[in-house]
């Protein structure tokens, strides 16, 4: 799955965006409502609940097996608040990033 996403290339830093799964369509299904979808569907999100589970599962398999390099955040809170955690693990991991 990695090789299909980076190739040889192995990021110094990857961000692992956790949320579960009945969550993740919850908001699907709410910005589809909001976006008076068009009928397009993202074929990645159209994909079964037992798909985004095994993903999730082999994602958070890599970030115990890479700490040094991979950071879980918690996906459940508003996007500031994700952003913010990403923002504060970034400028701790990679201090030149802030400046």
């Amino acid at each position: 799955m990695q090789s299909l996403a980076v190739g040889t290339h192995i990021p110094d830093l990857t961000f692992i965006l956790d949320l579960p799964v009945d969550l993740a369509f919850q908001r699907v299904s709410e910005r589809r409502q909001r976006q008076a979808s068009t009928g397009s569907v993202d074929p990645f999100e159209a994909r079964g609940r037992q798909f985004h589970e095994d993903l999730r599962v082999g994602f958070c398999t890599i970030a115990e097996r890479e700490p040094q390099r991979c950071v879980v955040i918690d996906a459940t809170p508003d996007r500031d608040t994700i952003a913010g955690e990403v923002w504060i693990e970034m400028v701790s991991r990679l201090p030149e990033v802030a400046g």
